[in-house]
């Protein structure tokens, strides 16, 4: 099943089309995540929770699906994490 029809029957409540959603970018998006914080657990956590996040979004979409890509393109982490700016001095 192609990527629009997977997410057009999660989107209509498939828990199976979400699972294999998820099965196909359980590792990219794990990737990313480790790629921000550095830390195993923090990114497992990171992934459950963006899962569950869209598994309830789903329904909410009704902008048109469009294309879905499959490959390491679809998620790209910035060059380096964001700075936090503690001091309160405008940052350039």
């Amino acid at each position: 099943m192609d990527m629009e029809q997977l997410v057009g029957r999660a989107r209509h409540g498939d828990v199976k089309a979400f699972v294999e959603l998820t099965r196909r970018f359980q590792h990219l998006a794990f990737g990313a995540a480790l790629a921000l914080v550095h830390d195993l657990q923090q990114a497992e956590d990171i992934v459950q929770e963006a899962f569950l996040a869209a598994w309830s979004a789903l329904p909410k979409q009704s902008a048109p699906l469009g294309r879905f890509r499959e490959s390491s393109e679809a998620v790209q982490p910035p060059m380096r994490p964001p700075t936090l700016n503690i001091s309160g001095a405008p940052l350039d």
